[in-house]
């Protein structure tokens, strides 16, 4: 069992030792290059999904935007269907007052 553990201790060829070193550096060299290769996918990666975030957020904001916009809408239309639901219009320009600088001016 410990054969090929006994074998490592005899002396090697040059030949042997050179064709070991040729594959350590080889196997190397496509380690580091694929790291490289990793590391700029993650950084594009990473890039589209900072981009997509904020894609989302700006969509987040213009959603809040138009529900509130909804609403406001919504709530003036809901006041004027109660206001004429009771009877009431709204006023001619004869009868709109004007407040200014705390004094009431009538529209004549």
């Amino acid at each position: 069992m410990l054969g090929w553990f006994k074998s490592l201790s005899k002396p090697k060829s040059a030949k042997f030792i050179f064709v070991a070193w040729v594959f350590l550096v080889l196997v190397l060299v496509i380690q580091s290059i694929w790291v490289s290769k990793v590391t700029h996918d993650t950084r594009i990666v990473r890039d589209a999904l900072y981009k997509a975030e904020s894609q989302r957020d700006r969509y987040n904001e213009e959603w809040h935007r138009l529900q509130i916009e909804k609403y406001s809408l919504t709530d003036y239309a809901r006041i004027e269907k109660k206001a004429n639901a009771q009877g009431l219009d709204e006023p001619s320009e004869r009868r709109l007052i004007f407040l200014r600088d705390d004094e009431a001016v009538l529209n004549d």
